[in-house]
């Protein structure tokens, strides 16, 4: 099997409503299939998300860590990708967001780091108006963090810092900051629907 350019980690913890539309979401994808492979870690069994894990053969593992950066720890130990990117179990990419991610990553070769626009939808899919997440190197439309792994160990040789740590750390960081945006938007979202809750892309 040749080794996929591009690993999806897909995180989900006691919540199977959305992880479905998440999973599809992959499935629509422009990218071909060889050249990303999808990890999806959570704490149940769900007939729905693990058929669509099965029929694509995607890799699911098992984690009852509380922690979401350890979760997403577990999904990083386990990938092989050039490039590594995340996918809540509340979120969905456009279906071109993997094939900007490797155009993005193949075209500027010194690119390490980029996180990049959301749109914020209500439970029934519909934008959130006026609920916009700003914009860090522009490059991709859609949302969340990827990382460049050949960059990320030449850092961790450079400054002699043990990757799996340096990981750790990024990871430990960028859950800090989602749960400060999601305390943001639900902060915004119930000025703007206070009887009607929010589903989310965090």
């Amino acid at each position: 099997m040749n080794q996929p350019y591009i690993s999806v980690i897909v995180t989900a913890y006691d919540r199977r409503r959305y992880l479905p539309f998440a999973l599809r979401s992959l499935e629509t994808q422009t990218l071909p299939r060889d050249k990303f492979e999808v990890i999806v870690v959570k704490n149940f069994e769900d007939p729905e998300s693990d058929f669509i894990i099965s029929r694509n053969g995607w890799r699911s593992m098992y984690s009852d860590e509380f922690h979401h950066g350890r979760m997403i720890l577990a999904g990083l130990e386990e990938s092989r990708g050039e490039v590594i990117t995340f996918l809540d179990d509340d979120d969905m990419y456009v279906s071109s967001r993997l094939a900007e991610v490797h155009r993005a990553f193949t075209t500027y070769r010194d690119l390490v780091y980029f996180h990049n626009s959301q749109t914020v939808v209500d439970e029934e899919g519909r934008e959130a108006p006026g609920v916009k997440v700003g914009v860090s190197k522009n490059i991709i439309k859609a949302e969340d963090a990827m990382i460049s792994v050949e960059a990320l160990r030449e850092v961790s040789k450079r400054y002699k810092v043990d990757l799996v740590d340096f990981l750790f750390r990024f990871v430990r960081a960028r859950t800090l900051q989602q749960q400060l945006r999601g305390r943001q938007e639900r902060s915004h979202r119930g000025r703007l629907r206070p009887a009607q809750g929010a589903a989310s892309k965090p």
